[in-house]
């Protein structure tokens, strides 16, 4: 899940059930490029990750999570 959405300054992904696991996310735009990059391990059940966003230019983004055991794409507005 991703809050706030629409976006302006500081987009914040909460993850589930992934303690221990590496989770990859990545931000893309919507020509495909990437333009945020961030690689964590949770050490909580409940985990909440914070992306300064107020850089990016409006516009609609892709945020794609990886664990080991699941992979979510979701649609991000920026702002």
């Amino acid at each position: 899940m991703v809050l706030p959405n629409p976006v302006t300054n500081v987009l914040r992904l909460k993850i589930q059930d992934s303690k221990g696991q590496e989770v990859q996310a990545s931000l893309t735009d919507a020509v495909g490029r990437e333009v945020l990059h961030r690689q964590f391990v949770p050490e909580t059940n409940t985990h909440q990750e914070e992306f300064g966003v107020s850089d990016l230019p409006t516009g609609m983004f892709f945020l794609k999570v990886v664990t080991e055991t699941k992979q979510a794409t979701l649609k991000v507005v920026k702002l």
